[in-house]
């Protein structure tokens, strides 16, 4: 017993030299949610050089991304408390904001056609031959396309576009369909006449007719609107970009260093040659797409039927309170009645 009581010991010095190396290893990786609305290998193809950036200029810390092709899964996630910073769309973000403190840090500069741009929208369309179709009160009655029921350019700004336009998708229209969040799919199934108007972000069609995917003389767009300085086909207000946030239990000494690191990109940086993007800014104002979010009853301010309960009667109790009594007092007035005769 001596013996292994004394092995025990000299081993001991070197245990803890180890241990605390392990709890140190374990604090610098740095965890970052990923929205992947291509699928996760896209996402790291696409990502994969930024975290490697912020690996190098922040010493001491390993970024790693973790992708989710679908904002439930991401958003479940994080509400865990499992990550540090997110890197998702616009109304994915406020959504986490608003429901578990999520902070805006930056917002990202997309590379299209060889220009930065810090916004962006949603195209409506249909096919140019549709003789049919040619402004969205001749939607009803017919099939739409949208990328993902949750998703923000590919669904939600058209969505507020044609309410704002008196077109209630859910009502007016014969279906509404979803791709998965591949915005691909929507443009074929218009193509190919499996659905008669759909909507994609804006530069999608750019970008598909730029691979020699599909001719944008075979497509016409619903609602064109012109916004100086953004030449990209385009059916409704702009929006801001993709949101970099920290979430509720990031050190906000490494929030900043990460800002700064991401502000710091240039365009010919491999992180951002690789992630079709110019660079980052300090956040942009993203309550637009709240007040969005809102007038849909989305996300967090989806309204279910024990809400709207809730609601009514914190609106109106003292009223349902003056009925019911009313009411009472009516009964009891006619039972004393029929019983005086």
């Amino acid at each position: 017993m001596y013996k292994h009581f004394t092995q025990w010991l000299m081993a001991f010095p070197i245990v803890l030299l180890l241990w605390p190396v392990d709890i140190v290893a374990q604090g610098d990786i740095v965890r970052v949610a990923v929205r992947a609305n291509n699928g996760a290998g896209v996402a790291q193809a696409r990502w994969g050089e930024t975290m490697d950036y912020l690996s190098q200029s922040i010493p001491g810390k390993r970024f790693v991304m973790v992708p989710f092709e679908h904002n439930t899964a991401l958003i479940q996630a994080v509400s865990r408390d499992e990550f540090d910073f997110v890197l998702t769309n616009p109304s994915a973000f406020v959504e986490l904001k608003i429901r578990y403190g999520v902070k805006p840090l930056a917002t990202l500069i997309n590379k299209r056609q060889g220009k930065g741009y810090m916004q962006f929208g949603s195209v409506i369309f249909t096919r140019a031959d549709r003789d049919d179709i040619n402004s969205f009160e001749d939607l009803k009655g017919k099939v739409f396309i949208g990328a993902d029921e949750i998703g923000f350019g590919g669904w939600r700004a058209a969505w507020r576009e044609l309410l704002e336009n008196n077109i209630d998708p859910f009502k007016d229209f014969k279906e509404v369909r979803f791709a998965g969040g591949i915005q691909n799919v929507v443009v074929n199934a218009v193509r190919d006449g499996k659905a008669d108007a759909g909507s994609v972000r804006t530069d999608m069609l750019e970008r598909l007719a730029a691979k020699g995917m599909i001719n944008l003389s075979d497509f016409k767009v619903l609602g064109s609107k012109n916004i100086r300085d953004f030449p990209f086909l385009l059916s409704t207000p702009l929006y801001p970009e993709w949101s970099f946030s920290q979430t509720k239990t990031t050190p906000n000494l490494l929030a900043a260093q990460v800002l700064h690191a991401l502000r710091e990109i240039s365009p010919d940086l491999m992180a951002s040659r690789k992630g079709k993007y110019v660079g980052w800014v300090k956040s942009l104002d993203y309550s637009p797409v709240q007040e969005l979010m809102e007038e849909l009853n989305v996300g967090p301010f989806h309204i279910t039927s024990h809400d709207a309960l809730a609601i009514v009667w914190r609106e109106y109790k003292y009223y349902v309170l003056a009925f019911v009594l009313g009411l009472i007092i009516l009964v009891s007035v006619v039972i004393f009645n029929s019983r005086m005769k």
